[in-house]
């Protein structure tokens, strides 16, 4: 903006801001279609996603190649996870008191707070924040 002002001033300020105005207009095109252009957020996100499950599935895998059995394979996957801030909500087959802020409950029955439950699948609490945030609820019955 300082150029545009020293510009101004040794020619005709409409002239020189129609121009500043169209050179600023092609970079934001440039930025948001170009080849170079940046993602938006939802694509970002789909894009973090889909690079998430390529490197589980790539892992899982790998570690069938080499003849692991699916408790090697889902202990491996639990350490990922832990070394990315994320902490298990119980494991298959434990009971746990139901907390409808951390569990699903399977089917129509909606157990009540406190109730002691099993669970089916584990969800995961992210602590990579400043408060712990639950990213998937453990399903239970």
């Amino acid at each position: 903006m300082k150029l545009l002002a020293k510009v101004s001033k040794r020619g005709q300020a409409w002239l020189t801001q129609a121009y500043a105005d169209n050179v600023m207009d092609t970079l934001a095109r440039e930025e948001t279609s170009g080849a170079r252009a940046q993602l938006g957020w939802s694509q970002q996100r789909e894009r973090e996603k889909a690079t998430l499950l390529a490197e589980v599935v790539a892992t899982v895998e790998m570690l069938a190649a080499e003849g692991q059995a699916a408790s090697a394979i889902a202990d491996h996957l639990r350490e990922r996870a832990r070394s990315r801030q994320l902490t298990p909500i119980g494991r298959i087959g434990e009971t746990e008191e139901f907390d409808r802020s951390r569990h699903d409950p399977n089917g129509d029955r909606q157990p009540r707070v406190r109730q002691q439950v099993r669970v089916l699948r584990p969800g995961f609490v992210w602590s990579g924040v400043s408060e712990p945030v639950v990213v998937a609820k453990a399903l239970v019955e």
